[in-house]
């Protein structure tokens, strides 16, 4: 099945906000994993506006349009945080969309996430940073 791509369903805004973020969490634009994460995150909200049929707005207007809410989720992504938290994010729209319950917000994280781990690539990666950081941690605690 074919997803449309992120930047079609949220915007170029919070578009270019995500691939910047995946840039920071795995290297450069045309890395491959960039790739795979966006694409990823396409099925993710395709699921979540599959499931909810529009509840929350459309794409472009619901709380996943919200920078904010993409910020958070790539700051828990580069954090190595193996569950997002779904308090982190805000869930308003905009215009008359309704506000996301939190069920909804803890569905489209668990979703993200769940797409991020099918691709082995990905999932070693955050694996990977997710174990850089707690040696670090160890290392860091260690040497204090």
């Amino acid at each position: 099945m074919m997803y449309k791509t992120i930047e079609m369903v949220l915007g170029s805004t919070v578009s270019f906000a995500i691939g910047k973020g995946f840039e920071q969490i795995f290297g450069h634009k045309e890395h491959e994993l960039v790739e795979k994460a966006d694409a990823a995150t396409a099925r993710a909200v395709h699921v979540f506006f599959d499931k909810y049929k529009g509840v929350y707005g459309k794409e472009s207007e619901s709380f996943l349009a919200r920078k904010e809410n993409w910020d958070a989720i790539i700051d828990s992504l580069l954090l190595g945080t193996p569950t997002l938290d779904a308090g982190k994010i805000n869930p308003n729209g905009y215009g008359d969309s309704a506000s996301a319950t939190p069920e909804a917000v803890e569905f489209f994280l668990a979703t993200l996430m769940s797409e991020m781990r099918k691709d082995i690539d990905l999932e070693r990666a955050l694996s990977e940073t997710l174990f850089f950081l707690i040696f670090c941690n160890l290392f860091y605690f260690k040497e204090v």
